[in-house]
This record gives C-alpha cells, sequence and structure tokens, in this order.
C-alpha cells in the first residue's frame, strides 16, 4: 500500500500544482488568445456524437462507483480508505462548484451553453475524470496496481467527454483541462489522507501490541 499511496502522493502534488498554475493564468486572461483559437476551430463539431458523449456523461456516475468501491474496501477490511473514497465523490461536486462561483468565468456563447453558469472548472471533466481515478485508486489498493493498458482505456472517457463539451462550445478548452486536473487532485488528496490515516492506526496498533509482531 505504501507505493501505491507514494504514487498518488505525485499525482495528486503535479495535478494541484497544474490547476493552480493553469487557474492563475485563466484569471489573468493568459489564456483567452488560445482558448478563442480552439474553440473558433472545434466548436459546433461533431454535433450528434457530441451530445451523445455529453448526455452520458451528464450522469452522476461518481457517486455509484465510489459506492461500490467503498463497499469492496470495507470487505478487504479497509474502512478508512473505503470511508475516504466515499468522502472524495461525495464533496467533489461541491467543492467544484465552489470553486466555479468563486471564479465566475463566463461560457462561450452558444446554443448549449448554459446562461449564467460559471465554466471554470468544466464539471463533467472533473466528475468524469473522478470517476476514472477513483476506480484506479479502488483497484490499486484493494488489490493491486492497474495495468497501464487498463488506466489507458479508461482515461478514453473523460477525454471524450472533455472534448464533447468544446466541440459544443459550452465550455473553453482550459475548462476542462482544469476540471480534469481537479478530477485527479480532489478525490486523490482524500484518499491520499486516508491511507496516511490507516498507516498511522497500523503503526499505532503494531507498536500497542494490537497487532503480532
Amino acid at each position: 500500500m505504501s507505493t501505491v499511496l507514494s504514487r498518488t502522493g505525485w499525482v495528486v502534488v503535479a495535478s494541484l500544482a497544474a490547476f493552480l498554475v493553469l487557474t492563475a493564468a485563466v484569471m489573468l486572461g493568459l489564456t483567452s488568445g488560445l482558448d478563442r483559437f480552439v474553440n473558433d476551430r472545434m466548436g459546433l463539431t461533431q454535433v450528434a456524437v457530441a451530445e451523445g458523449v455529453t448526455d452520458v456523461g451528464r450522469f452522476p456516475w461518481l457517486l455509484p462507483v465510489a459506492l461500490i468501491g467503498a463497499l469492496l474496501l470495507a470487505v478487504r477490511r479497509k474502512p478508512v480508505l473505503a470511508l475516504g473514497v466515499f468522502v472524495a465523490a461525495l464533496s467533489a461536486s461541491y467543492a467544484r462548484q465552489a470553486l466555479a462561483d468563486a471564479i465566475d468565468r463566463p461560457r462561450p456563447a452558444g446554443p448549449y451553453s448554459l446562461s449564467g453558469a460559471a465554466a471554470f472548472p468544466s464539471g463533467h471533466a472533473a466528475e468524469s475524470t473522478a470517476t476514472v481515478a477513483l476506480i484506479c485508486a479502488v483497484v490499486a489498493l484493494a488489490w493491486r496496481r492497474p495495468p497501464t493498458w487498463l488506466i489507458a482505456a479508461l482515461a478514453v472517457w473523460p477525454l471524450l467527454v472533455c472534448a464533447s463539451r468544446v466541440a459544443l462550445s459550452a465550455h473553453w478548452l482550459t475548462d476542462v483541462v482544469a476540471g480534469a486536473l481537479f478530477g485527479l487532485w480532489w478525490p486523490l488528496g482524500i484518499v491520499l489522507l486516508a491511507g496516511a490515516l490507516t498507516k498511522r492506526r497500523i503503526s499505532h496498533d503494531f507498536e500497542n501490541g494490537a497487532l503480532p509482531r
């Protein structure tokens, strides 16, 4: 478990750092040219396909996946990690919405853009990425690190969701990138904290004779 938590820690640090840098760049207006360039070329393309992907991505997959993952970890006698997975999923949408409201970035103008809704970071991108991140975390913590091919296959889903949001002009490119980064560091950060608490409890039990030496 130590190796899994160590790798998770690096993912959390890297994604959080990238998220903070991107947020600062957006708030300073440094990404406006790139966003408009991408939107002009991708906006309202492959609408039928993009609508289908977005509609599927709108379903709240994160909570059911987290609940199943938490039950699996509980069965494996890892209750703190199980609670961490569930809390990570339950809090992610609220935390993302709080950030979006605070930054209050307007969405691109278009028929698929929600009027008055904050754009940054993207909720679809955050939830789809968080779902995949928690699946990988649960597999790694309950059994072993998932193979690279499985991680790559699962990552296709949030990539499609992100592309669909830009293709429908519902979000700027940087909105979905920030959403994906948030979907990594927020849930995995909470799981990492739960893992640290689990290791501390095991160490405490061992030192006090609750576990065999």
